[in-house]
């Protein structure tokens, strides 16, 4: 079954940016209970955006975004008069209106973190791999080298991300994490602004 954030536990969060990237690296240098963890743990993370075509050029050259085709209905977000909706990329949108700009197809590459001395290390077994991160399908992405560990994704085309979302698995707690840093590079990951 999809995860969905109306029958899924998560954590939500929203910030400021108005740079569109092509991939996105996502660390988690700490984890809940990092004393009693051997490896951090995500059931799902969704980057929550727009695709870089919605963009335009506003009134003085100002940075707008423009609702893309295929969002639902057009939304209105009542910021412009133009016939199209537009909003100020400097203003946060609605995070209803976010979407997950990843996909499973999407190329995702894991980040190994540091080795805590618990006794485990190393990469995730095979049913755990870090393409489950964006699957869609909350089967846990599980990396022994925890603290730091997380994965990068190349998305299909440039993407403004303004949210995130985070489904923790359904067990062991404290290898979910606790702090996230998400960081976007402009062709694939290694050219970073």
């Amino acid at each position: 079954a999809a995860v969905t954030p109306e029958d899924n536990p998560h954590v939500e969060v929203r910030f400021a940016n108005g740079v569109a990237y092509a991939a996105y690296r996502v660390i988690f240098p700490t984890l809940r209970n990092s004393d009693r963890a051997n490896s951090m743990q995500i059931a799902e993370v969704e980057l929550l955006g727009y695709p870089a075509r919605s963009f335009q050029t506003g009134q003085g050259g100002l940075p707008h975004l423009q609702t893309a085709p295929d969002d639902p209905a057009g939304v209105d977000l009542g910021r412009g008069s133009s016939a199209a909706p537009t909003a100020d990329v400097e203003e946060f949108a609605p995070i209803q209106i976010l979407r997950d700009v990843t996909d499973p197809d999407d190329k995702v590459t894991i980040v190994f973190g540091e080795d805590d001395g618990d006794g485990r290390k190393g990469g995730p077994k095979t049913h755990e791999g870090v393409e489950n991160a964006i699957d869609n399908t909350g089967k846990k992405y599980l990396n022994y080298n925890d603290l730091g560990s997380g994965f990068i994704v190349e998305v299909a085309r440039p993407t403004l991300i303004q949210g995130a979302r985070f489904y923790p698995t359904n067990d062991a707690a404290g290898r979910d994490p606790a702090s996230y840093v998400i960081e976007g590079g402009t062709t694939r990951w290694g050219v970073r602004t």
